[in-house]
C-alpha cells in the first residue's frame, strides 16, 4: 500500500485490487503521523470541569483520546474545578517543562 517496493509488483497490484474492493481508504491522520516521525503529545486542560456540560465535552475529548493514542499519540487530559486562571497557567507551565525533557 505504501509502494516501498519490498513486495513484487504483481502481488502490490492484487493487494490494490483487494482493498479497491472492500473500500479501504488509509487514515490520512495516520499517515501524517507515521511521517512526522517523531512522539507527539496534546494536553488538554479542561476548566468548569465538574459541571454537566463539561463532563460531556470530557467524554468527547476521552474518545477523541483513544482514537490518537491508537496512532501513536499521547493525550494528558487535566481537569479545573471552576475557573482559575493561576491553574491553569501552572498546568501550561508544567507541561512545557515536561515537553523538554
Amino acid at each position: 500500500m505504501n509502494n516501498r517496493g519490498r513486495i513484487r509488483p504483481e502481488v502490490a497490484e492484487r493487494i490494490r485490487k483487494i482493498a479497491q474492493e472492500m473500500g479501504y481508504q488509509p487514515s490520512l491522520a495516520g499517515r501524517a503521523l507515521v511521517m512526522a516521525g517523531k512522539k507527539l503529545k496534546i494536553g488538554v486542560i479542561l476548566q468548569s470541569s465538574e459541571t454537566p456540560f463539561m463532563q460531556q465535552v470530557l467524554q468527547g475529548i476521552q474518545a477523541a483520546k483513544q482514537e490518537v493514542e491508537a496512532l501513536g499519540v499521547t493525550v494528558d487530559i487535566h481537569e479545573v474545578e471552576g475557573v482559575n486562571a493561576g491553574a491553569v497557567i501552572a498546568l501550561m507551565r508544567k507541561m512545557i517543562e515536561e515537553s523538554r525533557r
